[in-house]
């Protein structure tokens, strides 16, 4: 009980603090300092970072704001991108990313997460493909979309082609239909990985 007094303590100083810096900095406070949108992602840091830990919400603050910074200044369907990462926090680490942390923690003690990586590495594999699918195709779309009646000529992850051409079309959903296929296959080699782990683990506490 104690405990949580004391890090809400520690998170309203921190809190206060980076205040009175931002004053400082900026030299104005304003009513967008404190309106809706400042403090929904000031929650969406927290909840992607973690709220069960203390040191999630710094997490997700830093990974926020990175993604933030470095989507909107490459492409305008950063929101997009965001809410989708989100939604995939939400559905298969809803403890935040600090949760992942504590999860793999004790196979790190145990020197047994290395039995973890060639799982790990087939589902990286597969959700990377199956990103660089859907990247594709929203870019297409945002293409199409914003710049009507202009060039459909475009650029993306320095390739140049035409997005009224089906071709780009074919090869950005293919590759989204692979990847999640792929991702399908790998994940239960994940869960089975996990399973080996946790059965090490078991008995090694009965040893």
């Amino acid at each position: 009980q104690y405990v949580r007094y004391l890090i809400l303590i520690l998170a309203s100083g921190f809190a206060g603090v980076t205040g009175g810096l931002s004053a400082i900095n900026y030299e104005i406070v304003t009513v967008e300092n404190v309106n809706t949108t400042t403090s929904g992602s000031v929650l969406l840091m927290a909840f992607i970072g973690g709220v069960g830990s203390f040191y999630g919400p710094i997490i997700g603050a830093i990974l926020v704001t990175f993604l933030q910074v470095a989507l909107s200044g490459y492409t305008k369907a950063w929101l997009l991108y965001f809410g989708l990462f989100f939604l995939v926090m939400v559905m298969y680490a809803p403890g935040g990313i600090a949760s992942l942390i504590e999860l793999h923690r004790p196979t790190w003690k145990a020197s047994l997460t290395r039995k973890l990586f060639p799982s790990y590495l087939a589902t990286g594999v597969a959700l990377l493909i199956a990103l660089a699918g859907l990247v594709g195709l929203v870019e297409i779309i945002y293409h199409i979309k914003t710049e009507a009646g202009a060039d459909s000529a475009m650029s993306l992850m320095g390739l140049t082609f035409d997005a009224a051409q089906p071709t780009p079309w074919l090869i950005c959903a293919a590759l989204f239909i692979a990847g999640s296929l792929l991702f399908r296959w790998s994940t239960p080699r994940v869960r089975a990985s996990w399973d080996a782990v946790a059965q090490t683990l078991r008995a090694r506490q009965l040893a």
